[in-house]
């Protein structure tokens, strides 16, 4: 059985010590905040109904939001469209359930731990939007200082996100490479830059990252790759959530959200590099890591019998290993009926 992993809190002294790889991550792209208002129904003046939007700051639902507001494919779609950014996915979940935002998204472990820990049958899970790919250079990966491989963690110390999936990864790694999960510190972050931080001081010895994030780890000495989501068979599905009432009570809004959301993911596949191009302007991401993060993830808005059967079984495996708190039904948190309404074979459930 998995044993809970040991949490350390990063040494305030680490401030004073690593004005270095504070300034070179400094680069990492910071959220901006959205409206936080209450979504309130009805159209602006312009005929746009407003949407509350959470996203994540430097993955794929923050490139997709840029390139739906620049291109105004939002726009077209009668929506007018508020972008919040948080740190990780979870907190777009948080904001959700507490009113801050209409729609967020989470990575398959993160949203099933969250509900394991709060049940809520208010919480839905509307769709999947993209999955990792794998094979992408630009994908997440593990990256450790001066060490070859993650069986060579024992005594040291892991960067994590807490409620995310990272943590998930982790697990799964220490599992893999049967290493004890108690014989090694895991330092929670809640930004890039501190995690850059601790990996500059030697204080932690691994992270999992991608995109710039990773990029941006390995121009530390000693920092190089030393695992891949392929290594340890863990492909991440992200999820669109909201809640029962916003869907039921905004069929409209949900609808034309996904008919531009398909309209965005077809606008990427064929024109890469005007997209990526848009990421630079707008979110300073250099043109070529732009098109990295972009082949990064597999964009696909369905929900299938495979996506419910993968969400199941990570979901038992972490009741299973004691970290998720409360087993429960999937299905009860999933409602595809704006999904099935938009794209009626996007939804195989049996």
């Amino acid at each position: 059985m998995f044993t809970a992993l040991r949490r350390l809190q990063p040494r305030k002294a680490l401030a004073s010590s690593l004005a270095g790889a504070l300034l070179l991550a400094g680069l990492v792209g910071c959220g901006t905040g959205g409206s936080t208002a209450a979504s309130g129904g009805g159209t602006n003046s312009a005929g746009l109904a407003p949407l509350r939007l959470g996203v994540m700051t430097d993955n794929a639902t923050a490139y997709v939001a840029t390139i739906g507001v620049e291109k105004k494919i939002f726009e077209k779609n009668h929506l007018d469209v508020k972008v919040s950014a948080f740190g990780v996915g979870i907190d777009t979940v948080n904001a959700v359930t507490t009113n801050q935002a209409d729609i967020g998204f989470a990575q398959d472990f993160a949203i099933l731990n969250r509900i394991g820990a709060a049940p809520s049958g208010n919480l839905k899970i509307f769709t999947e939007l993209n999955r990792s790919n794998a094979n992408s250079p630009a994908a997440y990966q593990f990256v450790g200082k001066n060490i070859s491989s993650p069986a060579e963690l024992a005594g040291k110390g892991i960067i994590t996100n807490k409620g995310t999936v990272v943590e998930y990864w982790i697990a799964k790694t220490l599992e893999k490479y049967k290493v004890d999960p108690s014989s090694v510190k895991l330092y929670p972050i809640e930004s890039a830059q501190e995690g850059l931080a601790l990996l500059q001081s030697g204080q932690a010895s691994a992270e999992w990252t991608s995109g710039k994030g990773a990029a941006l780890a390995k121009a530390i000495p000693g920092v190089k790759t030393i695992a891949t989501l392929k290594t340890i068979d863990t492909p991440t599905i992200a999820l669109g959530v909201s809640t029962e009432s916003y869907l039921k009570d905004h069929p409209t809004e949900v609808k034309n959200y996904l008919t531009s959301l398909n309209q965005i993911y077809q606008f990427i596949e064929k024109n890469p590099d005007e997209a990526a191009a848009i990421l630079q302007k707008a979110n300073n991401i250099p043109k070529d890591q732009a098109l990295l993060n972009l082949e990064a993830s597999k964009n696909q808005l369905q929900f299938t019998q495979d996506t419910l059967t993968t969400l199941n079984d990570i979901t038992q495996w972490g009741v299973k290993n004691g970290v998720i708190k409360n087993n429960f039904d999937v299905k009860s948190y999933v409602n595809t009926d704006a999904l099935k309404a938009t794209f009626p074979d996007s939804v195989t459930l049996k």
